[in-house]
């Protein structure tokens, strides 16, 4: 960015603001006909355009913006009433971003993204006025999704339960970023904790509606990008950048609240859609809306954002061969290691959850085999999962040398035995009428686990993941201190995938 256009904005930003009507001051680049012009311009917006005849009639010149400051052309946008954007959608298991959340006392916003925070914890990323109540909320608060105007559910906590997705809340209010009517601000801002045992259960999901892809990481955007977004209210919307670095002044229920560094796009959001994440082409995160007006939608900077809470993507992006990235595998782990080559080979100690996923839009038949690997960490609990809309599926080789399967993590079955440095093979295949899930055993017998009927799971899962998939399922005195297996981890790998 032009360095002199930049200081010229900022030394005139507070003269600018205190003129009637005056709601933001940017840079940018001169519109002429609705189109941007290659002069670089301080861009100034405004509620309503008034002819500048009319107020030099009234006698109020000094309410004119004046035509060029320190060299640089002004530029005065129409930008109507600028809101906070709170409004109202529905349940979503797995959590997935785009959809309704709030805090008890709020009426909706949206999950902008989910992260890893600073202390490793899954987290949804929201806005400060959706999920802390504009500061009156406690930190613990229980979060729900969707939003309190969306809900059917009784608003009403009544503790962690199996089936932990059939409550109407996802976990509880982190942190946030403390706003108020002095000083200036980067970001309206604050995480909930996704409850942990949503994240074991495997009802996390960081795909976005529409776009059928999950945050690549984070950018910085120039006037004239493409940017996207999905929100509670308006679902998937596409505009443009058309001004940045932006000084606003937005009204909240403790008074006006100065921002810098905004981003500002023409209108893609109403009402509801706040805590959404700006997108560029890439799926990489530039902003964090928080406001807008029919005409205009604002975004806070990202990387305030990021640097705040210490966040990073669930799944980062793999370079792997063609035998995996073509199914568009990402990983989600919290301390072990994915490494996606010839085999996938998944390393990460006893009682963590560490596994590979993806989304496939038609499936009948699905089966992986895996090399259980040494007799300690991660080798004791792989296996393989299918996420439908209302329920989760599991084939385990698990905990105590037993293979087995779970539904919903309330009915669950253990079988026979699994023996380390061995190659089992996994498979759902689907009927008719009916998901069969099935493991074939050392001595090449198929043991049928468990029939699911259709009209339960619905004809395709959501997406399906292999790998250790929750905690639990390794002996647990395998690391123990004193053991002689402390410190130790373990490997397993998955050889081949075949599916239709």
């Amino acid at each position: 960015m032009n360095n002199k256009l930049r200081a010229a904005k900022e030394e005139s930003s507070n003269k600018l603001l205190n003129k009637p009507g005056v709601t933001g001051v940017g840079t940018g680049k001169k519109f002429v006909d609705g189109m941007p012009t290659e002069e670089d311009a301080i861009l100034v917006f405004v509620q309503k355009k008034k002819n500048a005849n009319t107020i030099r009639r009234q006698g109020v010149d000094d309410d004119l913006v004046p035509d060029e400051i320190d060299g640089f052309v002004t530029d005065v946008i129409e930008v109507g009433n600028i809101q906070l954007q709170k409004g109202y959608r529905t349940k979503a298991r797995p959590v997935k971003p785009g959809y309704s959340i709030s805090h008890e006392n709020v009426t909706a916003g949206t999950i902008g993204g989910l992260f890893y925070d600073g202390d490793g914890d899954v987290v949804a990323l929201s806005n400060f006025h959706v999920l802390a109540d504009d500061g009156k909320a406690k930190i613990g608060d229980i979060i729900y999704q969707p939003g309190t105007a969306d809900t059917r559910a009784t608003l009403k906590f009544t503790g962690w339960s199996k089936p932990y997705d059939q409550h109407p809340y996802i976990g509880t209010l982190k942190r946030f970023n403390p706003l108020n009517s002095t000083g200036e601000h980067f970001h309206d801002s604050a995480i909930a904790q996704i409850h942990p045992e949503l994240v074991k259960g495997g009802y996390i999901d960081t795909i976005y509606p529409d776009l059928g892809k999950p945050l690549t990481g984070f950018s910085n955007v120039k006037i004239g990008d493409t940017a996207l977004k999905c929100g509670r209210t308006t679902g998937f919307t596409s505009g443009r950048v058309i001004a940045q670095n932006v000084t606003f002044q937005i009204g909240y229920g403790f008074g006006l609240c100065t921002f810098n560094n905004i981003t500002l796009t023409n209108a893609m959001s109403q009402g509801g859609d706040s805590g959404s994440i700006g997108l560029d082409k890439d799926m990489k995160a530039f902003g964090l809306l928080f406001a807008g007006s029919p005409k205009v939608t604002l975004y806070n900077d990202i990387e305030a954002v990021v640097d705040y809470y210490g966040l990073r993507p669930i799944y980062e992006p793999e370079e792997n061969n063609a035998k995996w990235a073509n199914l568009n595998w990402r990983m989600a782990t919290t301390d072990g290691q994915i490494d996606i080559h010839e085999s996938v080979v998944i390393t990460d100690n006893a009682n963590h959850h560490c596994y590979i996923e993806t989304s496939i839009s038609t499936l009948n038949r699905i089966k992986a085999t895996i090399d259980t690997g040494s007799d300690m960490g991660a080798t004791w609990g792989p296996g393989m999962a299918l996420i439908f809309p209302n329920m989760s599926v599991r084939l385990n080789l698990r905990a105590k040398g037993t293979y087995g399967a779970e539904v919903n993590q309330a009915i669950d079955m253990s079988v026979g035995k699994v023996l380390p440095n061995t190659t089992y093979s996994i498979e759902f295949v689907r009927n008719k009428d009916f998901w069969i899930g099935s493991i074939q055993t050392l001595d090449g017998n198929k043991v049928r686990l468990l029939e699911l009927p259709i009209s339960m799971t619905g004809p395709t899962p959501l997406f399906v993941r292999i790998g250790k998939m929750g905690d639990n399922h390794g002996p647990k005195d395998f690391a123990a201190p004193g053991s002689k297996n402390e410190g130790q981890i373990g490997q397993c790998r998955l050889l081949s995938l075949e599916y239709n």
